[in-house]
This record gives C-alpha cells, sequence and structure tokens, in this order.
C-alpha cells in the first residue's frame, strides 16, 4: 500500500514546472491508486489533455495560416503586375485607337475630296472634249475662208493680168494676198495635226473616265461618285466605332486600376494575416506538444550513436545526412565542439540552404541553444521562431554529446520543421 502513495509534492510537480514558463502539455500527473489526490489527479490530466488538443488545434490552423499567408502575398503580387501591365496595354491600345480614329477621318475626308475631285475631272474633261471639237471646227471656218481666199487672190491676179499697165499695183497686192492665204493655210495645217492629237488624247481620257463609269455600272454601283459616297459614308461610321472602341478600352483601363488597387489592398491583408500568424505561433512557442517530445526522442537518441562521438567530420556529416533522409522535419543538423565552434556542415533536406552558407568554422558560443545544452548537460528546446532561411516556423533542440565519463564533447544542433512535426 504504501509503495503506491504519491505525496502532493509529487504529484503537483508538472504543474510547479508549467507555474514557471515550463508549459509541458505532453505531462501527465502522476495518479495515487486510492484516496482524493487520484480523483485531482484524473481530473488535472483531463484538463491538460483538452488544453493539449485546443492548443495544438491553434497550432495548426496558424502553420496553416503561414504557408497561405506568403502565397496569398505573391499571388496578390502576380494580380497587381498583371493589373499595371493590363493598365499599361489598355493605354497604349487607346492610343493607338486615337490614331486610327484620326487616320479613318481623314481617309474620310480624303474619300469626300476625291469624290468631288473625280466630278471635277469628269466635268473638265468633258469640257475639254466639248473645246477641243469646238476648235476644230473653227479652224476647219479658217481653212476654208484660207482657200477661198486663195482663189479670189488667184482671180484677181487673172484680173490684174488683163489690165495689164493699169492692173500692176492691184496684182502686187493680189500675190500678196495668195501669199497670206497659203501661210494661213499651212498654219491651219499644222495646228490641225496638232489639234488631232490632243482630241486623240482628250478622246482617250473620256473614254477612260466613261469605261469606269461603265464598270462601276456594271458591278451594281451607280457611278463612281456613288462609289466615291459609300466609302465616305463607311469611313463615317467606322468612325463611330473607332469612338465607341477608344471609349470601351479606357473603361478596360480603369477597370485594370481597381484591380491593381483591390491587388494593394490583397497584398496588405496577406501581410496582416502573415503578421496575425506569426503573432499566434510566438504565443504558443513556450508550449511544449507532443510533436517536441517526439522531435526530443529523436535528438536525444542520435546525439548518443557513436557516429557523432567520434567526433570526425566526415564520418558525422555521412550518418547526419542518413538522418535527415530518414526524418523530413529535420530541416537542419550540425554538430559543435564543446567551445560552441561548429565542427560540421549543415547537413540539409535536398534542396534548403541556409543564408549563413555552410556553418563550419561559424562560432555558436553564446547562443541560447548551445548554452542551454552545455550548462544544463540535457536537451534543451528553445520557443517557435521563423526560419530566416527558410521561411518556416522552426524551432531549435540541442542536446549534448557525452563521453562514457559524460563529460560534454561537443553539442547537436537541430532546426525542426514545426508544421512538418505537426503533420506527423
Amino acid at each position: 500500500m504504501l509503495s503506491e502513495y504519491i505525496s502532493p509534492r509529487r504529484l503537483l510537480n508538472p504543474l510547479r514546472e508549467m507555474s514557471r514558463g515550463n508549459w509541458d502539455l505532453s505531462a501527465n500527473l502522476p495518479q495515487p491508486a486510492w484516496g482524493p489526490h487520484r480523483i485531482i489527479a484524473g481530473v488535472l490530466n483531463v484538463m491538460l489533455a483538452k488544453l493539449q488538443r485546443t492548443v495544438l488545434g491553434i497550432a495548426e490552423a496558424a502553420v496553416s495560416l503561414g504557408r497561405v499567408a506568403p502565397e496569398l502575398g505573391s499571388m496578390a503580387g502576380s494580380l497587381q503586375e498583371g493589373a499595371r501591365q493590363q493598365a499599361r496595354r489598355a493605354a497604349e491600345i487607346a492610343g493607338a485607337s486615337r490614331d486610327l480614329e484620326q487616320s479613318v477621318r481623314h481617309i474620310a475626308q480624303s474619300t469626300e475630296e476625291a469624290a468631288a475631285f473625280a466630278r471635277q475631272v469628269a466635268a473638265t474633261t468633258q469640257g475639254l472634249h466639248q473645246g477641243s471639237q469646238n476648235i476644230g471646227e473653227i479652224m476647219g471656218i479658217i481653212g476654208r475662208v484660207a482657200n477661198q481666199t486663195k482663189l479670189l487672190s488667184l482671180n484677181a491676179a487673172v484680173e490684174a493680168a488683163r489690165a495689164g499697165e493699169h492692173g500692176l499695183g492691184f496684182a502686187v497686192v493680189a500675190s500678196e494676198i495668195q501669199r497670206l492665204a497659203d501661210q494661213t493655210m499651212q498654219a491651219a495645217g499644222r495646228v490641225g495635226e496638232i489639234l488631232e492629237g490632243i482630241q486623240g488624247q482628250v478622246e482617250e481620257l473620256v473614254q477612260a473616265v466613261g469605261s469606269q463609269e461603265d464598270g462601276l455600272r456594271e458591278d451594281g454601283a451607280a457611278s463612281l461618285y456613288a462609289l466615291m459616297s459609300r466609302i465616305s459614308q463607311a469611313g463615317r461610321q467606322q468612325e463611330q466605332r473607332v469612338n465607341q472602341v477608344s471609349r470601351d478600352i479606357q473603361s478596360v483601363a480603369q477597370t485594370a486600376q481597381e484591380h491593381s488597387t483591390s491587388a494593394e489592398a490583397l497584398s496588405r491583408l496577406g501581410q496582416e494575416v502573415r503578421e496575425l500568424s506569426d503573432r499566434l505561433l510566438t504565443g504558443l512557442g513556450s508550449f511544449r506538444l507532443p510533436a517536441h517530445a517526439k522531435a526530443r526522442q529523436v535528438v536525444e537518441a542520435i546525439s548518443g550513436h557513436p557516429d557523432l562521438l567520434c567526433l570526425e567530420r566526415r564520418r558525422m556529416e555521412a550518418f547526419m545526412r542518413q538522418v535527415t533522409a530518414r526524418y523530413p522535419f529535420l530541416e537542419l543538423l550540425y554538430v559543435t565542439n564543446s567551445q560552441g565552434r561548429q565542427i560540421t556542415e549543415n547537413i540539409a533536406q535536398d534542396g534548403f540552404q541556409a543564408v549563413y552558407g555552410g556553418g563550419f568554422g561559424q562560432n555558436w558560443g553564446q547562443r541560447p541553444w548551445f548554452l542551454g545544452a552545455k550548462q544544463s548537460g540535457g536537451t534543451y528546446i528553445s520557443d517557435l521562431y521563423r526560419s530566416v532561411a527558410s521561411d518556416n516556423f522552426c524551432f531549435t533542440i540541442s542536446a549534448p554529446l557525452k563521453d562514457r565519463e559524460g563529460r560534454i564533447l561537443g553539442v547537436l544542433g537541430a532546426d525542426v520543421h514545426f508544421g512538418d512535426l505537426l503533420r506527423i
């Protein structure tokens, strides 16, 4: 019976440790087999179990938030950058649309001017054709008059010859008139040749304009002018459509700006969620959960392995690589000598690289994890922190490496990924 007795001091010892800040929620109060202390211990153990489940649930939620927050920030950054690019492209398209609108307006104006010019060309060509015909008729009259004048001069010369001496003066005048008539006929002939060439070219121009109009009529168009008018009208309609497109693009640019503003708000929200998660996990960092106990067991087990106690660098590093491959929640393993100088490289999971490099030769002699293990001679567990190297929430477990006489040879350090450990 006496062997089953548990003193109140021993019964309350776990609670006393918690009151000092060592919140080991994996602890169980010893439960006597009889007496009132059995009931008290049972009630307290139930309370501790419920508290453990509550804290564990909060920790898991906080870790999930911590994972989501960076992704949310990254997503917000991508969305914001996409919105900026969309706004820039919309602005560029809007500028191009304005240029297109101006070009369409110019095309419509040029088409109207071309239609007017075509009408003017047709009218001028017709007038030129008519004028050339009139000139031809006049030159014909001049030729006939010159021919009649020549005949008259010949008759006058005959009459002057009959008159004899009295007709000499008249003969001179008749001869001069005949010479002028010959020159007139020659000039009229040359003008006729030139005019004939001009008339031929004008006729070709008239035929070209006429064939163009005839061809347009055959295609179902009323005339070249009607075609020009339709082109002009279509240009005006296109101008209206381009104006609408420009307004739509401006609306897209405005929407993109709103998306950018929303992305900025989302980014701020992601940062707030991250900070909240950090505060929440930091607040829970002093609690020791079953996950801590599991990691502690692993670290304490390997700290007594001969491959570490030999203090041979290559042998230690090879062994620690095997350990990290077996336990994925071990983010980083390293060993120091008894003064805190690191005597191995940082042994990490594949793809992980610490910001301070391999770590060999670093002096950790004043770090709490080193001092905690060396001064106490036992295992030290830090509170939670966000790793600078991996951005994950971690805690450090350190255990002394002891020889057979219990002398401290060095310290084994292990950075434990808290989130991965919770999922085990």
